[in-house]
């Protein structure tokens, strides 16, 4: 009885699980590799590229149109059509690969640009000197390297079985694969934009104290008052 429960539940949810994956891949289609493609376009002008931030921004953006493309396209060719993922093994490790390695760039990404937003905030000259394009580009780099040599396992643990792409009998895998993802794609690039974006506040905080200090004009004030409010809402 028990057991016929179960097949009756599982019949109920997998067309549902299904439905809303589809849904979420259009999602996805309509307005995220929509938002991608003109962020590259934007952050691809010439005086953006010479702001070390959007350098960041520009790559995190390129990162995320692939993964969006690579996960949401063949999701929804599988909706109308076949499942490339259940009959070709080699489709099936590249794209998780190509899913999971993108993610640990973009996230990275984003969590070095609000490093570099906080380093020109600072009042230390030195620290200034990292908010540069030249040095966003040897960081991009070293970023890349890692998330695409770190992914490298992906193509080995993930098989296909029963018409799955999925990692099977391999519980050390699963669990690095899980914690992994949990923290390096999830927990600690999120912790860095949030003690990052805390610390900018911080710091433009103190501007505004040193500048009332040392500016009695209140033209010069309000004007320098509303480049700090833009700061803080550009990094959010």
């Amino acid at each position: 009885m028990s057991s016929t429960n179960q097949t009756s539940l599982s019949s109920v949810l997998l067309p549902i699980q299904y439905n809303v994956l589809f849904v979420i891949s259009w999602f996805y289609v309509t307005f995220g590799i929509a938002g991608c493609f003109l962020n590259i376009l934007l952050f691809s002008k010439k005086q953006f590229r010479q702001i070390s931030c959007c350098t960041y921004f520009l790559v995190a953006s390129v990162a995320m149109f692939i993964q969006l493309v690579i996960y949401s396209v063949p999701s929804i060719y599988a909706f109308y059509y076949f499942n490339p993922m259940s009959y070709y093994p080699i489709y099936c490790k590249v794209r998780m690969y190509l899913v999971l390695s993108p993610s640990l760039i973009y996230n990275w990404s984003y969590a070095a640009a609000t490093f570099d937003r906080y380093a020109i905030s600072s009042a230390n000259a030195r620290l200034r000197q990292l908010a540069k394009v030249k040095i966003a580009v040897r960081v991009l780099v070293v970023i890349c390297l890692v998330s695409l040599t770190f992914s490298v396992y992906v193509p080995v643990v993930y098989e296909i079985k029963s018409s799955t792409c999925s990692i099977f009998n391999n519980p050390s895998a699963t669990l690095f694969t899980t914690l992994s993802t949990i923290l390096l794609n999830t927990f600690i690039p999120t912790m860095i934009l949030i003690v990052y974006t805390l610390l900018i506040w911080k710091n433009l905080k103190e501007k505004r104290q040193r500048r009332q200090q040392l500016f009695n004009r209140e033209n010069n004030n309000s004007v320098q008052q509303k480049q700090d409010r833009q700061a803080l809402p550009s990094t959010m």
